[in-house]
């Protein structure tokens, strides 16, 4: 997210106004914003505007956290089922639900990944909580099931 749309995001956030409604003059440091037109609610200090901008660049980072860790887990399971010769976790679905020579394998390996996504979101709500850190990809690794 560039600063200026973080900065707008924040103000449109704290007073509920559009922020196609504010000029701002200055460069995308929050200490020279010089309001041109003012809306005919309050002004935002500019310490409330970089609080909220941090709030938001905070929330940002969680998001990539999150989606970094569910690519890993994708990728984890994705790596096992290669190395079974599936094109990547998913494809086992086409041979589950009926008779052929790969669905005792696809099966085994549907209820690994199962059970693999029902660890990483317990550690997600864990760390959401703060009851722990969010864990590097070896303590992940260490924490989910063992395919066998």
């Amino acid at each position: 997210m560039n600063e200026y749309k973080g900065l707008a995001l924040a103000i449109e956030t704290l007073y509920k106004g559009n922020c196609d409604d504010w000029i701002i003059e200055g460069n995308d440091n929050v200490e020279n914003i010089v309001w041109v037109k003012k809306p005919s609610n309050v002004v935002p200090t500019n310490s409330e505007i970089q609080s909220k901008y941090d709030e938001i660049l905070a929330n940002e980072l969680i998001e990539e956290k999150e989606k970094s860790f569910n690519d890993f887990i994708q990728k984890h399971l994705d790596t096992k089922a290669q190395s079974l010769r599936y094109d990547n976790i998913n494809s086992i679905g086409k041979y589950v639900g009926y008779e052929n020579d790969f669905r005792t394998e696809a099966e085994k390996l549907g209820t690994w990944a199962s059970s693999c996504w029902k660890v990483a979101g317990e550690i997600e709500i864990d760390v959401k909580d703060g009851k722990r850190e969010l864990p590097t990809s070896n303590e992940v690794i260490n924490e989910l099931p063992i395919y066998e």
